[in-house]
């Protein structure tokens, strides 16, 4: 009995769910192959970026007071000494009535939406005594 020369799909069971299926080891691949993966490369380096940027480690919840007009400002952000530079400048529309802003309060968060969230729940509350509270027991 003389033996084919032709190579033979070797039959592997699926452990998933039990069913056999062809592996072909014949060294081709079916469908198109595209001259160059260059999109796609690039779409998982932005993706790593928007990532890493989105869920940065650190970011600030911070608390201004203002003696010139006698009020607090809450705000978040991932690069707090650059923010604060802005706001103690007088640049942001927001702080500009106030100068000079003292920082007085900082709590750190381990995503954006967090800090959002306590940020939020602060501003809603509209307590002076509560953030006088929460400053002092950081003191």
């Amino acid at each position: 009995m003389k033996r084919s020369s032709k190579r033979v799909p070797n039959i592997e069971t699926n452990s998933k769910d039990g069913t056999e299926h062809p592996e072909r080891s014949f060294g081709r691949v079916g469908g198109s192959n595209p001259s160059s993966p260059t999109f796609k490369l690039l779409h998982i380096c932005r993706s790593f970026f928007f990532v890493t940027y989105k869920y940065s480690p650190v970011c600030h919840l911070y608390i201004l007071y203002s003696a010139s007009i006698d009020r607090y400002y809450i705000g978040v952000s991932i690069k707090l000494a650059r923010r604060l530079g802005r706001q103690k400048g007088g640049s942001s529309k927001a702080t500009k009535i106030g100068v000079p802003w003292v920082l007085v309060h900082t709590e750190l968060y381990r995503t954006k939406s967090e800090a959002m969230k306590r940020a939020s729940y602060l501003k809603r509350q509209k307590s002076r005594k509560l953030i006088e509270k929460i400053i002092q027991a950081s003191s």
